[in-house]
């Protein structure tokens, strides 16, 4: 597999869900499950700035 320049840490990019792979390397560089973005990313959509404001936010509220 050939990793896209935003699969490197610190790139931004969309998540594609339908990558488990890809989804477990922007869950574990974000810092949540595999669930929490999927459901942002579906909430939000792929952008990973996006995912990552909404991830953020709802930890921001749950405390």
């Amino acid at each position: 597999m050939t990793r896209q320049p935003y699969d490197e840490p610190g790139q931004v990019g969309p998540i594609d869900v339908e990558d488990e792979a890809a989804l477990a390397r922007w869950a574990e560089r974000l810092g949540f499950d595999t669930d929490a973005v999927r459901n942002a990313v579906i909430a939000v959509g792929p952008d990973s700035k996006a995912v990552a404001l909404r991830l953020k936010s709802a930890r921001g509220a749950a405390d």
